[in-house]
């Protein structure tokens, strides 16, 4: 089998997160809504934490049924356009967007062996690629760079930009046209047997289900099959490997 590109993941594939997420998001919208008081804004920043809070959650579950990504400052504008905030600077909505992501950003750390991997695949002439659903192309921008992960990706693809997240054949079609690859020559790393397995899986593409940070995860598996199952970074040159012989 030609192999051509490989995709990865971002989160809990590349990176991974150790504290629970909804207790990040709540200290980050609490940055938010000070930051938001101290730029001026008229604002009760405990209803505004709590309120951007509550409106990311709602978003974060209506996103997965129609797979459209809106950005994160269309989230944050609509919040303080409910609680009367209605002249923010788009400045000021920027900044406020940094502050969140300052905070959520200390959660994430590099995965064992992500580098040394990325290294080695590059190494063997194959072009490495990323396709991460997230609301803030900044905010991914960010960690890459924090983790030393820019350098090996090309291209970069964020549903935040596209407007369309994993499964979506649209997010593919766009990482596989940027990369001037062909599906056939094609893998898809990730941890989520939705976004990641059956959505590249569908599009015709070659998956790998990393399951380091979710040993036990079964669920759906058998309606989402992988190509192969990697428990950790070092396995996958070995799978490509593989395939090519």
């Amino acid at each position: 089998m030609n192999i051509e590109t490989v995709f990865f993941d971002l989160g809990n594939t590349l990176v991974h997160n150790r504290e629970l997420h909804h207790e990040t998001i709540r200290k980050a919208c609490r940055a938010l809504a000070d930051e938001c008081v101290n730029l001026g804004y008229m604002v009760d920043p405990a209803e505004l934490a709590r309120r951007h809070f509550e409106g990311l959650i709602a978003y974060y579950e209506f996103r997965e049924m129609d797979f459209i990504e809106l950005s994160a400052d269309v989230v944050l504008r609509k919040t303080l356009h409910e609680l009367g905030v209605t002249d923010v600077l788009e400045q000021d909505l920027i900044h406020m967007l940094r502050i969140f992501y300052e905070v959520t950003q200390q959660n994430w750390f590099l995965t064992p062996g992500a580098l040394e991997t990325l290294s080695a695949l590059k190494g063997n002439g194959l072009r490495i690629g990323l396709i991460s659903n997230a609301s803030c192309e900044a905010d991914v921008m960010q960690l890459l760079k924090k983790n030393d992960l820019e350098r090996f990706l090309d291209p970069i693809v964020i549903s935040a930009r596209v407007g369309f997240r994993k499964p979506r054949a649209e997010i593919f079609a766009c990482a596989l046209e940027k990369a001037g690859s062909r599906k056939e020559a094609a893998v898809m790393i990730g941890d989520s047997l939705l976004s990641d397995i059956y959505g590249a899986g569908k599009y015709g593409m070659r998956t790998i289900w990393f399951k380091r940070y979710y040993p036990e995860n079964k669920s759906d598996s058998m309606l989402f099959a992988p190509d192969q199952i990697a428990m950790s970074m070092e396995e996958i040159p070995v799978i490509l490997n593989d395939w090519k012989r």
